[in-house]
């Protein structure tokens, strides 16, 4: 901390004489002018600093919470919607697959035997193509996919259908 320390009366009147050459002093106009050694009041700036920094501080935290609070709804946005969503939709998939997959190689091999070829080999790139079309939904394109199937082939239908049929009372 600075120490006040009194101006001496010879740079009082150094300080008079500057001021007066400055100002263009004129005694016989009324003009006075007079330097007076007077100490500054000193200010504790510990206070305002303090507050300062408990602003800051309370900006700081406050932009951490906007920021962790946008990346949670973002986390929880994606938990509740996006997943099950996701789930929802491979899920389904998978089980239609699945489903149209044969699951025991007497299975494949009666498919074989209807049609000489592996089943969903020889039309599979046609079926995938049609597959591909984003406005219809997941049940729709199965749904059209076997009925295309059906009617290209109504015999080879009818006997998968009986087979089918025969499987399920073998298993009740």
């Amino acid at each position: 901390e600075t120490k006040y320390v009194p101006r001496s009366a010879e740079e009082l009147q150094k300080y008079e004489t500057i001021v007066k050459n400055a100002i263009g002093f004129n005694p016989s106009r009324g003009d006075s002018v007079k330097i007076e050694n007077i100490k500054f009041q000193s200010e504790d700036f510990s206070e305002s600093e303090k507050l300062l920094t408990n602003l800051e501080k309370r900006k700081l935290l406050q932009a951490i919470f906007k920021w962790a609070l946008l990346a949670f709804s973002l986390v929880l946005f994606f938990i509740i919607v996006i997943r099950p969503f996701m789930n929802w939709i491979t899920d389904s998939f998978q089980d239609s697959v699945e489903e149209m997959l044969p699951r025991t190689i007497e299975e494949l091999e009666e498919l074989q035997a209807v049609d000489n070829t592996l089943p969903g080999m020889s039309a599979a790139l046609p079926v995938l193509q049609e597959s591909i079309d984003p406005e219809k939904a997941e049940s729709e394109l199965l749904r059209d996919r076997i009925l295309t199937m059906m009617q290209k082939d109504e015999e080879k239908a009818a006997n998968a259908f009986g087979m089918w049929l025969v499987r399920k009372d073998e298993r009740s």
